[in-house]
């Protein structure tokens, strides 16, 4: 998730999140641990807010609940009428409890995005470069850890 807004083609920006949280539901701990394995729900209980800017800035103007996980394709739009279409920006936040062992993250996205564990940044990709997919292992203890996915969406698919 370069920094310039070009209204490039793009795969839809499901990608905030459709793996980020792909980054939760495919949380995979090696060398046994899977989420199936563990009888463990990844992803669940996330809360986010929506900005209409790319930096977070002043008030967010829209808030979601998100149950089931991060997983989103909004296509030419966004998460609300209240939201504008292009040029805003997302920051989801969970806590999820963890078996210890490294666990791989997988996201797709499209313009930027940024994981935080436990207020950690262990993945920036938040200029770029848009409409990818990026893999990354991360080694975790066990108990509770705070995940926060940041998104923002520049113009076309969301």
């Amino acid at each position: 998730m370069t920094d310039s807004p070009l209204p490039i083609s793009r795969r839809a920006s499901f990608a905030v999140v459709a793996s980020l949280i792909s980054l939760l539901a495919l949380l995979l701990a090696f060398p046994t641990l899977t989420a199936e394995s563990q009888g463990l729900q990844f992803g669940t209980g996330w809360q986010g807010q929506a900005w209409n800017n790319l930096d977070f800035s002043g008030q967010p103007v829209h808030t979601l609940v998100i149950p089931a996980g991060l997983n989103f394709n909004w296509g030419l739009g966004s998460p609300d009428p209240t939201v504008n279409a292009d040029n805003w920006s997302a920051r989801f936040d969970s806590v999820q409890v963890l078996n210890q062992g490294t666990y791989e993250f997988i996201t797709s996205y499209d313009d930027g995005v940024r994981v935080y564990i436990d207020n950690i940044l262990v993945l920036d990709r938040f200029n770029g470069p848009p409409a990818s997919d990026v893999r990354f292992q991360q080694t975790l203890t066990a108990g509770a850890h705070l995940f926060r996915v940041e998104f923002r969406e520049f113009t076309d698919t969301a």
